[in-house]
């Protein structure tokens, strides 16, 4: 009977792990009568599902013994909440890690509405990955330019939580993004946009891009969009109107591979 119980108890706590599991955001850490009873750091329980209690989770990976990084752009009173490697610690912009590995930040920011991300995470050569949640609302924002300029070791970015129906400038927004090897843009609205030059500048392991949802730029500005993306093998631009734009030049420079 104990032996049935006990495997009972694990398929419910299975179940139940699966079930607050299935979404990117759902992490519960214990079950208990088939719901989550309690989640795992970052996260809040609601209905039995632990949803995210935080606007953005960036982590970071270091191989030196001591690294003092910028963590994000944004002003101190801008944070309301930051949990680093599991404890919560005093809001501010900047971090110094004593140790080397990896490091995740959840960030729980007082203003929830934003207008401008620029250089948001620019400069930020540790920045493995960023994932951003339904509690950040884009509706109004409206500049993205370096946003994730210069984040060489980044790897991993989830902007499916990104609006940017009202966004003019995309500028270097993934210029130096040596590391990625894909980007996901396929929520992304062009309709507003007005500058993309270096938009992934030296994204040199890219190996291809949809931009099926790009049907005209309104903007002057295109230079050096693709520029040294040595690896892009192919590009869908199917729907592109180029009829407004001023500025081409150099646009697909240095993709050796483009066919």
């Amino acid at each position: 009977m104990n032996s049935y119980k006990a495997i009972y108890e694990n398929e419910i706590i299975k179940s139940c792990e699966f079930m607050c599991q299935i979404g990117k955001e759902d992490k519960c850490l214990t079950c208990d009568d088939n719901k989550c009873s309690s989640c795992n750091i970052g996260y809040k329980l609601i209905d039995g599902k632990c949803k995210a209690n935080y606007t953005i989770k960036a982590t970071y990976h270091t191989n030196e013994d001591k690294v003092y990084i910028y963590v994000i752009n944004l002003y101190v009173y801008d944070i309301d909440e930051m949990i680093v490697n599991g404890e919560s610690v005093f809001p501010n912009n900047y971090l110094y890690f004593p140790l080397s590995g990896n490091h995740s930040i959840y960030f729980k920011l007082k203003n929830k509405t934003y207008t401008s991300f620029n250089h948001l995470f620019g400069g930020n050569q540790y920045l493995d990955s960023v994932l951003f949640s339904d509690e950040l609302n884009t509706d109004n924002l409206t500049d993205m330019g370096s946003m994730f300029s210069g984040c060489s070791s980044l790897t991993s970015i989830d902007l499916t939580k990104i609006n940017t129906k009202n966004v003019q400038n995309m500028n270097s927004l993934f210029e130096g993004c040596y590391s990625l090897t894909s980007i996901d843009l396929s929520n992304f609205s062009f309709n507003n946009i007005k500058y993309t030059y270096n938009m992934f500048y030296n994204c040199s392991l890219l190996k291809s891009i949809d931009l099926h949802n790009i049907y005209r730029i309104n903007g002057t500005e295109m230079r050096y969009m693709f520029g040294e993306c040595k690896s892009l093998i192919s590009i869908d631009l199917s729907n592109f109107s180029a009829e407004n734009q001023v500025t081409m030049t150099y646009m697909f420079s240095n993709c050796f591979s483009l066919r």
